[in-house]
C-alpha cells in the first residue's frame, strides 16, 4: 500500500517538474517527461489523422459519383467496364446447347449466329463476338473468323470480356493458333488431319 502511495506522490511532482523545465527552458532531470505534453502531442496526431481521413472520405465520394471508382465485389462472370450487353445468360446457355448438340452441321447454330449478326450492337458485344468467331472458325470460314478474332481481341484492349461461362471459350493466343490451322489446312491440305499443337 505505501509502495503504491509513493509511487502516486511522486509522479504528480515529476510532473511538476517537468512543467517547471518546459516554461523556463531549463533540461527536465533524466526520466522526468510531462503527461500533458504527451497527451496534447496524442491529440495532434489524432486530428491529423481524422483530417487525412476527411480528404480520402471525400475523394472516393467524388471517384465514386464521378464514375471513376467501382465500388462492390467483381464476381467471375462480371466484366470489368459497363458496355452494351447483347449476348447475356440466355445467349450463353443457347450457345452452349447448340455446341454440344449441333454439331458437326451447325445448324442451329447457324441460325442463332445470323440472328447476332443483324444487330450492330453485336460488334460491341465481346460475348456476341466470340460466339459469331467460334461458329465461323468451326465451319472452317476463315475471313468471318479473323473480322471476328480482331473483333474480340479489340473490346479485350478496351476492358471488354466474353462471358466465361460459354462453353468451349478459347483465349486470344488459341483463338489465333486456331486461325493459322485452318490457313494452313487451306492452304496445304496434307496437314488437315494434325491436330492444333501437333506440329
Amino acid at each position: 500500500m505505501s509502495e503504491k502511495s509513493t509511487t502516486n506522490s511522486d509522479k504528480e511532482p515529476i510532473d511538476r517538474q517537468a512543467a517547471i523545465a518546459e516554461e523556463t527552458n531549463v533540461p527536465a532531470p533524466a526520466g522526468v517527461t510531462n503527461s500533458l505534453d504527451t497527451k496534447s502531442k496524442g491529440r495532434a496526431v489524432l486530428q491529423w489523422f481524422a483530417v487525412v481521413a476527411g480528404v480520402l472520405v471525400v475523394l472516393i465520394v467524388i471517384g465514386l459519383v464521378s464514375g471513376r471508382l467501382y465500388a462492390g465485389f467483381k464476381h467471375g462472370t462480371d466484366r470489368v467496364t459497363v458496355g452494351p450487353a447483347l449476348c447475356g445468360e440466355t445467349s450463353v446457355n443457347q450457345f452452349n446447347k447448340l455446341i454440344r448438340q449441333d454439331v458437326p452441321q451447325f445448324t442451329g447454330l447457324k441460325a442463332f449466329v445470323a440472328k447476332l449478326e443483324q444487330q450492330p450492337v453485336a460488334r460491341q458485344d465481346a460475348t456476341c463476338a466470340y460466339m459469331v468467331f467460334y461458329y465461323y472458325q468451326a465451319t472452317g470460314n476463315i475471313t468471318k473468323a479473323k473480322q471476328y478474332y480482331t473483333t474480340v481481341t479489340n473490346l479485350n484492349k478496351q476492358g471488354h470480356y466474353p462471358n466465361n461461362k460459354i462453353g468451349d471459350l478459347m483465349n486470344l493466343t488459341i483463338m489465333n493458333d486456331t486461325i493459322q490451322v485452318l490457313q494452313s489446312k487451306q492452304t496445304n491440305p496434307t496437314n488437315s488431319g494434325k491436330a492444333l499443337g501437333s506440329g
